[in-house]
């Protein structure tokens, strides 16, 4: 068998490496990965580039590719809950999830596993820094939340 090019969101990376070692003894298949952000992915795919199997988190990327005759499918392969963590104080906690999500006190961020948290968390501060302009902060490697300020 001849190896297999595999492009894949970075965010799989974690879930796709013991898969891939798996799937590489069983088979002796060799895979050659390449992780990075789908859309950038997505984009060499639009250019040229020709994987044989185009991992995405986020199913509009491999959809775009069927709608440009560039694959013949879209095969979800997983799926996942969202995962809410709030700091304990009584505005987060009280009520139920989705009335604080809609509370115009607060904003909600995400991000990849493992990326800058703090960065992506508060707008741009750092590690350690107490304010920012998210839903959580990044103080002393962790994650804490706090209510926006009004202007």
């Amino acid at each position: 068998m001849s190896n297999i090019l595999l492009f894949a969101a970075g965010s799989l990376r974690g879930a796709l490496g013991p898969l891939l070692a798996a799937f590489q003894v069983q088979t002796g298949a060799a895979v050659e990965t390449v992780f990075g952000p789908a859309g950038l992915l997505r984009q060499r795919i639009e250019t040229g580039e020709r994987p044989h199997i185009f991992a995405s988190a986020n199913l509009a990327h491999p959809q775009r590719l069927v709608g440009l005759q560039l694959s013949s499918r879209v095969e979800p392969f997983a799926r996942n809950r969202l995962c809410a963590t709030v700091r304990n104080i009584a505005g987060l906690t009280e009520p139920p999830l989705l009335e604080v999500l809609l509370d115009s006190r607060w904003r909600v961020a995400t991000s990849t596993p493992g990326a800058a948290l703090g960065r992506i968390y508060s707008g741009g501060a750092g590690a350690g820094d107490t304010e920012g302009t998210g839903l959580f902060t990044c103080q002393q490697n962790r994650l804490v939340a706090y209510q926006v300020s009004r202007l």
